[in-house]
């Protein structure tokens, strides 16, 4: 079974803990992790590590470090986009469908002229 990952831009260890709160700790609430379950921490920097859940509270997550390691970036980078398509007859925007009235490549108001 995988680690559930937690981003955390500027970690900050406390005697081996970290105190994750915000919009990660939220997440750890949703998904209902657990005390002593392991976690992987990461900050985006190649710093990875590896930390049991202490405790789960209302505003934040204590999580002890484990084990901590750093990994290289890969050479190749993916960047993904969504293309837009402008459908005149509608006036706006889609990716797929007709902004307005939802039907895939031609508008309703076309199909009626």
């Amino acid at each position: 079974m995988s680690l559930r990952s937690v981003y955390v831009s500027e970690p900050s260890f406390e005697n081996d803990r970290i105190r994750i709160q915000g919009e990660e700790h939220r997440h750890l609430v949703v998904v209902r992790a657990e005390k002593d379950e392991l976690i992987e921490i990461f900050d985006g920097k190649g710093n990875v590590w590896t930390a049991s859940v202490e405790s789960v509270g209302k505003r934040e997550t204590v999580a002890a470090m484990k084990e901590s390691r750093q990994v290289t970036r890969d050479s190749i980078e993916v960047i993904l986009a969504l293309a837009l398509i402008r459908v005149p007859a509608c006036g706006g925007w889609s990716h797929s469908n007709c902004a307005l009235c939802g039907s895939p490549l031609q508008c309703r108001s076309q199909q009626a002229a």
